[in-house]
């Protein structure tokens, strides 16, 4: 029988959607639209809709997992399948996934930061207070408040979805025809290329278990990718219109340079 935590640490099942929304959006969807514009050009937009078809699938194979056995994360499941040694080494390895993640995550944030805002403070200065501000999230607050800070952070973040149209008066739809052009092979390579964006839905195997009315997880963790699915979709396809193709290749952080003319 799965054990749902105590009271002080088990959230609702609505802010599944925001965790796995959240753990999916963030730096990635800066800069997604050149990786995958390089790879599947002007259909950039149809891979990013693929990838996100393909992570509704895998979201119901995870629910699956955990609804299936006794095990309710994947730590355990991983010592029921695989055995005491094995599954010790595959936990080892998914602990070691979730630090290199954070770590590329870290370093991504501050390099932006640095970049467009404070280009004289030191890098290793910024690493440090997103570090401390972590530790604090973690012993401070506990789940709960991880919980609490992708809730506020949805709604502190979505307006962006309305600054985003702004480039759109100075859009070239010509740039998105043809349609279809990629062939299998680059729009295989562009949904890996959404890897970095669409990746952190993985975080389902984790906090399933904080949950208190698990019958609606599925739901609301298929609402959270969808959201990010068709963000990420937008932004690319106002992207592909924004800039030349040349001018594409080249930008690094096309939503940044986008929100450059608000």
């Amino acid at each position: 029988m799965m054990k749902t935590p105590n009271e002080r640490l088990s959230i609702n099942a609505y802010l599944v959607f925001f965790l796995i929304h959240t753990a999916q959006i963030g730096l990635g969807i800066v800069g997604v639209q050149r990786v995958i514009f390089v790879e599947a050009r002007q259909d950039a937009w149809i891979a990013v809709f693929l990838s996100g078809l393909w992570i509704h699938l895998v979201v119901f194979v995870m629910y699956k997992t955990l609804t299936s056995t006794e095990h309710d994360n994947i730590f355990s499941l991983h010592t029921f399948v695989y055995g005491r040694v094995f599954g010790w080494i595959a936990n080892a390895l998914v602990v070691a996934y979730f630090v290199m993640a954070y770590t590329s995550i870290l370093l991504g944030y501050v390099e932006m930061a640095l970049t467009w805002m404070y280009p004289d403070f030191p890098l290793w200065g910024g690493a440090l207070i997103l570090v401390v501000l972590t530790v604090y999230a973690l012993y401070g607050g506990g789940f709960r408040l991880v919980a609490g800070v992708s809730f506020l952070t949805f709604f502190m973040t979505i307006w962006i979805v309305i600054v985003a149209f702004q480039p759109l008066k100075y859009a070239e739809w010509i740039h998105l025809q043809p349609v279809f052009e990629a062939t299998p092979t680059q729009m295989a390579k562009g949904v890996l290329k959404t890897a970095y964006t669409m990746l952190g839905f993985e975080v389902l195997y984790v906090i399933y278990p904080f949950v208190k009315e698990k019958q609606r997880v599925h739901r609301y963790a298929q609402l959270g990718v969808m959201l990010t699915t068709v963000l990420v979709a937008m932004v690319t396809i106002i992207a592909i219109a924004f800039f030349s193709p040349k001018q594409l290749d080249v930008t690094i952080w096309a939503s940044l340079s986008m929100f450059t003319i608000v």
